[in-house]
């Protein structure tokens, strides 16, 4: 309780990241994956839809995103796929499961909400992709209080490009800000926009500590 009425004494805008912030980022990948696994199978008449998915997730763990559909296209001899249209499967397919949002960050966006903060989430990533998600989890009613900035229409973070615009829409005061988020790209951004910066597993924390 202390923790949360400093919150609320120190700042007036909460500007938040969305992946692995509010909601696992895997929930919307894996069900994207998927997706490319059966579009792949099906085009290249293969029936191994299940083990590409498999290799898709497993490569993501435990190497990452990086060369992660070069990887998979010739990890299964695939000639008539590209990787441009892996990337087009995933940024324009919209999940059949529901994506739910960290139950802490549910509460926590609650109590900004009941308390007239202003919420701002400001994420990286292609833009399409990024809305696909927002449109994919459930907010229970929260989203009709938060923004959505798109970083990558301006410039994606650690840049304050997307910072500026919301500086000068709501001339709001520095000092009066809060950052959080989950990368070392969202500390330098409330680093070089000079504003607090509050880690995720910190606040995590200390919502299950109430």
């Amino acid at each position: 309780m202390i923790f949360e009425e400093k919150l609320l004494s120190n700042y007036d805008y909460f500007i938040i990241d969305l992946d692995n912030t509010l909601f696992l980022e895997i929930d919307y990948l894996f069900q994207g994956y998927l997706e490319i696994s059966k579009k792949v199978s099906e085009l290249s008449n293969l029936n191994q839809k299940d083990k590409m998915h498999q290799y898709l997730k497993e490569h993501f763990l435990n190497i990452g995103r990086k060369n992660l559909f070069d990887n998979f296209l010739q990890e299964f001899n695939i000639q008539n796929f590209k990787i441009i249209d892996c990337l087009k499967i995933l940024r324009n397919f919209n999940p059949v499961k529901n994506i739910y949002l960290f139950k802490e960050m549910y509460f926590f966006l609650l109590f900004l909400v009941d308390n007239k903060k202003k919420i701002i989430v400001v994420t990286n990533g292609n833009v399409n992709q990024q809305k696909n998600k927002i449109r994919s989890i459930k907010w229970f009613g929260l989203n009709n209080s938060i923004e959505f900035v798109y970083a990558n229409n301006y410039k994606p973070k650690p840049s304050i490009a997307s910072f500026e615009y919301i500086y000068y829409k709501y001339k709001n005061q520095i000092d009066r800000t809060l950052m959080i988020g989950d990368m070392l790209s969202d500390e330098e951004y409330a680093r070089n926009a000079k504003i607090d910066y509050l880690d995720i597993k910190e606040l995590k924390k200390n919502m299950k500590n109430k």
